[in-house]
């Protein structure tokens, strides 16, 4: 037993010594997607949401504080490698917290500069998307289909994949349930939108 464990350490050894020649030469890269934590524990994150609503949203007089905004102060400290879903129904501020606080908290914490994209706005912004590890999409589900020469594409497949590829952090909003998001892209897409973001579905009666 010693002796196999021994083997399979100095086999991880050559492997993880492999890997990191190839990636120094530009062969491969390694697949893992940057996390950039917004605060170190539930209260902070929590007053932190809780003010810059406050701040972006003057039309809001009392925030009421919805179970949805646990899950997404538990990805604020956590994000584990992973973007974020919020979809559901609407008016309870996914587009708020996605569009206008996120944006301002990773710039208060990291100096990032992100400058969030409709989703009928995805096929004209690659070039902003290849210089921001990340990508805010709002709306996803309002997009037109794109005829190329006859074939028809989805932009949100497109931008799924490149995100998955080139390590991105995804946040997006969608007012389509789960069924409607498998029906329209596909189950590949959608497989590969739950590796790369953690979903947040917010259901109930809009705040509006």
């Amino acid at each position: 037993m010693e002796l196999l464990l021994t083997k399979k350490m100095e086999n991880k050894e050559t492997i993880s010594a492999s890997i990191k020649k190839l990636t120094e030469k530009k062969v491969i890269k390694v697949k893992q997607i940057p996390e950039f934590p917004l605060c170190k524990t539930k209260e902070e994150g929590k007053q932190l949401l809780i003010a810059t609503i406050g701040l972006v949203d003057l039309t809001i007089k009392e925030l009421k504080w919805l179970p949805e905004y646990d899950k997404v102060v538990e990805w604020m400290v956590n994000p584990n490698h992973k973007g974020l879903q919020l979809v559901g129904d609407p008016g309870r501020l996914k587009t708020t917290i996605a569009t206008l606080v996120l944006p301002i908290l990773y710039h208060s914490k990291y100096n990032f500069i992100i400058h969030p994209v409709d989703s009928c706005d995805i096929e004209e912004s690659y070039n902003q998307f290849k210089m921001s590890p990340i990508i805010i999409i709002d709306d996803i589900g309002t997009e037109f289909t794109i005829n190329d020469y006859g074939i028809k594409r989805e932009p949100v497949n497109k931008l799924i994949d490149f995100c998955e590829k080139k390590s991105k952090i995804l946040i997006m909003t969608s007012n389509f349930s789960s069924r409607l998001i498998n029906d329209r892209y596909g189950i590949r897409t959608t497989d590969r939108l739950d590796l790369i973001c953690n979903a947040i579905w917010f259901e109930g009666e809009s705040l509006r």
